[in-house]
């Protein structure tokens, strides 16, 4: 692919990575509007669940971007960085909303903090663990997993990180297959 292709990719990726995680911030404004789930005896909040989706669409639809103006392919390496960039976002995103008290010397989260942190690492885990395996790289595969199952173990509500993580990691890169599918399918 061209040069020139990759980058008018990126322009579209670019808005829609910035959407999405605007879009978990409007989200979480409107929480006491949505009514808590139970999702197997694990108390969730419609709004916890689509702010951490939305994040994990927009950090990996924004470091895809970012590749793309580079007009390189995504190297297992290069993707690595997308649950850092995450987690990074979903502290931002904490810190923003509440979810991360920032009065004390030490930080501390809420449940629901926590839990959106970890569906966050969970969900963006998928794209290094996706590139790694059709791009046979072990190592990253493997940081991959570990991330992705590490989430799961620590977050309060541990099937439900897997489930929302899982799905809005694997609709996240699916939207990439589709948009720039010469660079992200195998």
């Amino acid at each position: 692919m061209s040069r020139h292709g990759r980058r008018s990719r990126a322009v579209v990726l670019l808005p829609a990575g910035a959407l999405a995680l605007v879009g978990s911030l409007e989200t979480w404004n409107g929480r006491e509007s949505f009514p808590a789930l139970r999702m197997l005896e694990e108390p969730v909040t419609v709004a916890s669940i689509l702010a951490s989706a939305l994040l994990v669409f927009g950090a990996i639809l924004l470091c895809a971007a970012t590749i793309a103006l580079a007009a390189r392919p995504p190297t297992p390496r290069a993707v690595a960085v997308v649950p850092v960039v995450g987690a990074a976002g979903a502290g931002l995103f904490g810190v923003r909303t509440g979810l991360v008290a920032t009065t004390a010397s030490v930080p501390t989260v809420t449940s629901m903090g926590t839990f959106v942190l970890t569906v966050v690492v969970a969900g963006t885990a998928v794209a290094p663990i996706a590139i790694a395996t059709t791009r046979e790289h072990t190592p990253v595969l493997l940081a991959g997993a570990i991330g992705f199952l590490a989430a799961i173990f620590s977050s309060p509500a541990p099937i439900s990180t897997a489930l929302v993580g899982a799905a809005s990691g694997i609709s996240a890169v699916g939207t990439l297959w589709i948009v720039d599918a010469k660079a992200w399918r195998p």
